[in-house]
């Protein structure tokens, strides 16, 4: 991966790394400060995915988008490729 990535981006991706296989809501990251945009461009690259999913909270079911990070990710942070570290 070329270029160099901003440290808002990184941050965000360690954030959904650490969420695991259940991912991040996007307004949970939105919480976080990042966003809309900084979260499209990881999906841009392939890095994270968003999918809709159905999410219980306060005893009820609400649409929610979920971010999950791809191997992609994974191998992209473990690297410190797509930060232009690598």
């Amino acid at each position: 991966m070329a270029g160099r990535w901003r440290p808002n981006q990184r941050h965000a991706l360690t954030v959904i790394a650490a969420t695991g296989a259940d991912g991040a809501t996007q307004t949970l990251l939105t919480a976080h400060g990042f966003s809309i945009r900084t979260i499209a461009a990881l999906v841009k690259r392939g890095l994270v995915t968003i999918a809709r999913e159905k999410v219980r909270t306060g005893g009820k079911w609400i649409d929610a988008a979920k971010v999950r990070i791809t191997d992609a990710g994974r191998d992209a942070l473990a690297a410190g490729e797509a930060f232009g570290e690598g």
